[in-house]
C-alpha cells in the first residue's frame, strides 16, 4: 500500500534488518509555474452537523452596567485573565473588545448568535459551536441577566456576527485566548484538495501557502525557521489540461514563494522531516516497488535507503541530537503499525512498542526525552488518543481521554506544548481542530479558524 494513505498507527515488538545503498542523486528542479494565480476563498467542503443550542435563557430585569472594560494590559500577558463586573446580579466577565476567544468545549452546546443582545426581541441568526473561534467587536451589554458581546465568528466560510452570551454563574460559554505569535504549518483539505497553510497560535495571521493547482502535503519546518519542507504534486508539464504528477519532495520559504523540487523519480516520495542540524531531510519513497525510509541531503543530492523491509515504513522524525529517527512499521501479518527507531544511517533498527491497535505520527520531544504519538484504541471504543512514552519506548501514559479522534501530535519549539488534531468523527461532523495543550496533558483549547475540513500534519516553527 502507498505511503500516502492515512492509517491508525500503535507502540513495541523486534529487531529489523537495515539497508544503507547509496544512489545517484536526482535532477534539481527550480519549478517556476507559467502563471501563479492567487487562491481562491477558502471554504468548507461541506455543511457541518449541527450542535443543539443552549436552553433558552431565563427572562430577567436588564442589568445594569457598573464598570468598562479594561485594557488588554490590565488583563494580564500570558493568559492571565482578571475577571471584571459589567453588569449588576451577571455573572463576571473575562472578556474585552479586541480579544479573541472560543466556544467552550466543555459542554456539547452552541451558542446562538442574535441580531440584538434580547432573547425575547432579538432574532437568532445562526450559533457558534464548540470550539469555534470568536473575535470581540463590541460590548458589554447587559440583558436578561447575562453580559452580551457582539461577535464575529472566525469559523472559515462562516460570515456569522450578532450578540451572543458570555455565560451564566455555573460556567464560561465565552473563553479568551492569549496572544500567541508562535507559528505553526498544517495540512488542510479544502475544496481544492490538501493544502499548505500557516497560522499563529492564536488563530491570528492565517496564511495559504501553496499553489492550489496541486495537492500538497504533510509540511515540515527547517531547523532554522526559514523555509518549509513538503511533498506536492505539481512536477508535471503545467502548461497541459492536467499538469499532475506523482509526489516528489519540495521546499518553499516560510511565506510560500520559490518552491523547489528536491527528489525527481517515478515512485511517490512524501513525508519528509529535516534533520537538526538542517543537512539532511528523511522521506517515505515507493521508488523501488515498497514503502521505505530514505534520506538525502537539503539540495536534494546524496540518497540513501535507510530501511529495506517487506513491512510498509513510514512517517520518519529525527530525535533532536540528529543520532536517531524514530518511524513507523506495518506488517502484512498483524496490520499493526508500531514505532521503531533507527540509527541515522539506518543501522539498529530496534522495535519500540508493542500495543494492540496500533499507533501513528511518532514525534520526539524537544529534549530528547520523550515521544508523542496516536495510539488507537480498542475493543469497543473507536478512535485514537495522544500519548506520551520514553524515548526508551517505557512508561506510555495517556494525554488525551475524550470521545473524539486525535492525531498528528506536534510539539512547541520549547517542548511545554503538543499541539494536535481532533475530529468529531463520533458526531459525524466534517471538520476537525487544531488543539493545543500543556505537554502534560492539561489545559487542552482549539485553534480559531483551524475547523473546515481534514486536517493531517501539523508543524511548530522552532
Amino acid at each position: 500500500m502507498g505511503p500516502l494513505r492515512f492509517t491508525l498507527i500503535g507502540c513495541l515488538a523486534a529487531v529489523a534488518a537495515s539497508c544503507s545503498t547509496p544512489l545517484e542523486p536526482p535532477a534539481y528542479v527550480r519549478v517556476t509555474p507559467s502563471v501563479t494565480p492567487e487562491p481562491p476563498t477558502r471554504a468548507p467542503l461541506e455543511p457541518t452537523a449541527t450542535f443543539r443550542p443552549r436552553d433558552t435563557l431565563r427572562p430577567a430585569p436588564a442589568p445594569t452596567a457598573v464598570a468598562p472594560p479594561l485594557s488588554a494590559e490590565d488583563q494580564g500577558a500570558g493568559g492571565d485573565f482578571e475577571t471584571w463586573i459589567p453588569c449588576l446580579d451577571a455573572p463576571p466577565s473575562r472578556l474585552h473588545v479586541g480579544d479573541l476567544a472560543y466556544v467552550s468545549m466543555d459542554s456539547p452546546y452552541a451558542n446562538l448568535v442574535r441580531d440584538e443582545p434580547d432573547q425575547e426581541t432579538g432574532d437568532p441568526r445562526g450559533q457558534l459551536n464548540p470550539g469555534e473561534g470568536i473575535e470581540v467587536l463590541d460590548g458589554p451589554v447587559c440583558g436578561n441577566s447575562f453580559v452580551w458581546w457582539h461577535v464575529d465568528s472566525m469559523a472559515t466560510g462562516s460570515g456569522l456576527a450578532g450578540w451572543t452570551v458570555e455565560g451564566d454563574a455555573a460556567s464560561a460559554w465565552l473563553v479568551p485566548l492569549p496572544p500567541d505569535n508562535a507559528l505553526i504549518v498544517y495540512e488542510l483539505t479544502t475544496a481544492q484538495g490538501r493544502q499548505v497553510f500557516s497560522i499563529q497560535a492564536d488563530g491570528r495571521e492565517d496564511e495559504w501557502l501553496t499553489d492550489y493547482r496541486f495537492e500538497n502535503i504533510q509540511p515540515a519546518w527547517s531547523p532554522d525557521g526559514g523555509q518549509i519542507v513538503y511533498a506536492s504534486d505539481q512536477g508535471g508539464d503545467q502548461s497541459s489540461s492536467s499538469p499532475k504528477d506523482n509526489f516528489e519532495i519540495y521546499v518553499m520559504k516560510a511565506d510560500g514563494s520559490s518552491p523547489l523540487r528536491l527528489t525527481n523519480d517515478s515512485g511517490e516520495d512524501s513525508y519528509p522531516s529535516w534533520s537538526p542540524d538542517g543537512a539532511s531531510i528523511a522521506f517515505v519513497s515507493d521508488r523501488t516497488g515498497n514503502s521505505d525510509i530514505w534520506s538525502m541531503d537539503a539540495s536534494g543530492g546524496e540518497l540513501q535507503r535507510l530501511t529495506d523491509n517487506p513491512a510498509e515504513e513510514r512517517q520518519p522524525t529525527w530525535s533532536p541530537d540528529g543520532r536517531k529517527i524514530a518511524f513507523v512499521r506495518e506488517r502484512a501479518e498483524d496490520n499493526e503499525p508500531q514505532i521503531f527507531v533507527m540509527n541515522a544511517d539506518g543501522t539498529d533498527q530496534i522495535q519500540l512498542t508493542a500495543v494492540s491497535g496500533g499507533v501513528e505520527s511518532p514525534a520526539w520531544s524537544p529534549d530528547g526525552r520523550r515521544i508523542a504519538f496516536a495510539l488507537a484504541r480498542t475493543g469497543n471504543e473507536v478512535g485514537r488518543d495522544i500519548c506520551l512514552m520514553n524515548a526508551d519506548g517505557s512508561q506510555i501514559i495517556r494525554l488525551t481521554q475524550s470521545p473524539n479522534v486525535s492525531g498528528a501530535p506536534a510539539w512547541s519549539a520549547d517542548g511545554a506544548r503538543i499541539a494536535y488534531v481532533m475530529s468529531y468523527t463520533d458526531l459525524q461532523l466534517t471538520r476537525g481542530f487544531i488543539m493545543i495543550m500543556n505537554a502534560d496533558g492539561s489545559g487542552a483549547r482549539p485553534l480559531p479558524k483551524s475547523d473546515s475540513g481534514f486536517i493531517g500534519r501539523i508543524s511548530w516553527r522552532p
